[in-house]
């Protein structure tokens, strides 16, 4: 089940508010929320997007006799913003901080309770050919960060062996190709 709402302009600065709930028919057995702030900054495209959610999770059928509990909370805030756009390509880069807390208890007991800070930068170019596709890359830098209370490394983190202070790259690219007016072909790496 999905419930989904949208205000646009709420506070005049032409902004976009999103709601959204989603649950299964059984609400205990997850619940989700999230509410979603996108502000314009200045008039060359800059967004200013903050993001809070929350879930809690308690599984049924097979696995109710384990007795598992799990809640999930997070902020995200980040800035985006078009460095090239046009009909031929698109760049835009992206900030964003988020911090999220998760933890899980199966029979009354604390499997995890982890606590992760994180800053990215990334980049999400794309560009259309002359063959009717369009091909993108998304590349992404995300940085772990020691702060506002980050679980520190080892016990009581979703991995075990889990660094609180980790460097990740993400490089996603894809390509989609008009094959007619009605089908299109999707490709991703």
């Amino acid at each position: 089940l999905q419930a989904i709402g949208a205000y646009n302009s709420a506070f005049g600065a032409y902004d976009r508010n999103t709601l959204r709930v989603i649950s299964t028919a059984e609400f205990e057995e997850l619940l989700y929320g999230e509410f979603i702030n996108e502000v314009q900054l200045g008039n060359e495209g800059t967004q200013l997007i903050s993001r809070i959610a929350s879930a809690r999770t308690e599984p049924g059928s097979t696995l109710a006799a384990l007795d598992i509990e799990g809640e999930t909370n997070l902020f995200e805030v980040a800035a985006v913003h078009p460095f090239i756009r046009s009909r031929a390509n698109n760049l835009f880069g992206r900030a964003e901080f988020r911090a999220q807390n998760s933890k899980n208890e199966s029979l009354g007991s604390e499997l995890f309770n982890d606590q992760v800070r994180h800053f990215a930068l990334g980049f999400d170019f794309d560009i259309t050919d002359s063959w009717s596709g369009i091909n993108r890359i998304n590349t992404t830098v995300t940085q772990g960060l020691d702060i506002l209370g980050a679980t520190d490394d080892g016990a009581n983190r979703s991995r075990t062996d889990g660094k609180h202070e980790f460097t990740k790259l993400n490089i996603l690219a894809s390509r989609v190709q008009d094959v007619t007016n009605d089908i299109a072909i999707f490709a991703q790496v």
